[in-house]
């Protein structure tokens, strides 16, 4: 078996049975930040380059001319992760079970038991990449062990930025902070333009906000909250039900994601208490994620084809939104009993431009 058969999960798709399933939770993939490359390499190469532009001299008419500065470069590289899991379809998976397909109780299928395995396993790939797109919009990327893979600021030698907001003083102006993370986005643009900026935010960073007191004195005023509580509308993209807060010219977006790490328990996606700021609509692709070939001699030097999720999932999947790229194959045991299954994945979500990611924290600055 070599990819994904869609088709196979049509078997259970539509059913009335229960399952408590963990919630699949993709915002940032399903906001689009990152565009989705397919390489035929295990290794991603960064050039960077440094126009050196400065402000022109003048000088007498007829005289010489300014010299511009030679292009400043480096080239870096990347080493795409990879991402391996099995499981196994048993005899004991599909024997004196029932399936309900519909409102009719069927005997269980071998085709049905390995659909949910392979959603299952695609789960997996799916919640780990978005760990690691959340990682690259924080600036430092984990595996699901706590290991550290990349710290760009440390890689791009471009030091994290951090803005206290201090929520806890009463006399602290949130829409002055606000403007604070803008301008610290915009003061790196450096030679590209943006639209926007977002800040990835914690549950409680944004509860503490909005019980700041500044901040419920001015949503009582604007228009007696009914206009703010239009606007603070809840973000339910990729399995998210956080708010949305419009403050000055940042969109604060509430991530409640958490995720199961090995060792550590369940994690929030977001730390507690902090923000991660990051410009939107930029005028050339900083956010990148690109996903290599499988381990298999099959796929050597080969890009693997990146899945659209929301248009060849089934309606209603957690899987429902942005790209996942995954290898799959299945194996028979001996004497026919069962099946081994096999997956993986390999991908690397980078920012290009780590200086134009801020961190925002909602204590004070410990070093005033």
């Amino acid at each position: 078996m070599e990819g994904i058969d869609w088709n196979l999960y049509n078997s259970t798709a539509l059913t009335t049975q229960v399952n408590r399933v963990p919630n699949t939770f993709g915002l940032i993939n399903a906001l689009g930040y990152f565009t989705h490359e397919s390489i035929g390499s295990t290794v991603v190469e960064i050039r960077e380059e440094s126009d050196g532009i400065a402000v022109l001299a003048a000088e007498e008419r007829g005289g010489p001319a300014q010299q511009m500065d030679g292009e400043e470069g480096a080239t870096r590289f990347v080493k795409v992760p990879h991402f391996p899991v099995e499981d196994a379809v048993t005899p004991r998976d599909v024997q004196d079970r029932l399936a309900v397909l519909g409102r009719e109780r069927v005997a269980e299928s071998v085709d049905g038991a390995v659909a949910k395995k392979l959603l299952r396993l695609a789960s997996a790939h799916y919640l780990t990449q978005e760990y690691t797109l959340t990682g690259a919009i924080k600036g430092r990327i984990y595996d699901g062990k706590g290991r550290l893979l990349l710290d760009l600021h440390q890689y791009f030698d471009r030091p994290q930025r951090t803005i206290y907001w201090d929520l806890d003083n009463p006399d602290t102006d949130p829409w002055e902070k606000a403007e604070e993370v803008y301008d610290a986005v915009g003061d790196e643009k450096n030679g590209i333009s943006f639209m926007g900026v977002d800040q990835i935010a914690s549950p409680a960073f944004v509860q503490k906000l909005i019980k700041h007191p500044k901040f419920e004195q001015w949503y009582l005023n604007y228009s007696s909250g009914v206009g703010l509580a239009r606007e603070m509308e809840r973000e339910t993209r990729g399995g998210n039900w956080g708010r949305i807060i419009p403050i000055g010219q940042l969109r604060l977006i509430e991530y409640k994601g958490k995720v199961k790490l090995k060792g550590a328990g369940v994690v929030p996606f977001v730390e507690l208490g902090k923000g991660h700021a990051l410009p939107t609509g930029v005028s050339e692709p900083i956010f990148e994620c690109s996903h290599a070939p499988a381990d298999v001699l099959e796929q050597v030097n080969i890009p693997p084809a990146l899945l659209d999720a929301a248009a060849s999932l089934p309606e209603g999947s957690p899987l429902a939104a942005g790209i996942l790229a995954m290898y799959a194959s299945a194996k028979i045991r001996d004497h026919n009993k069962g099946l081994d299954l096999w997956s993986e994945s390999n991908n690397i979500a980078i920012c290009k431009r780590p200086e134009l990611l801020v961190e925002s924290d909602m204590g004070a600055n410990p070093n005033p």
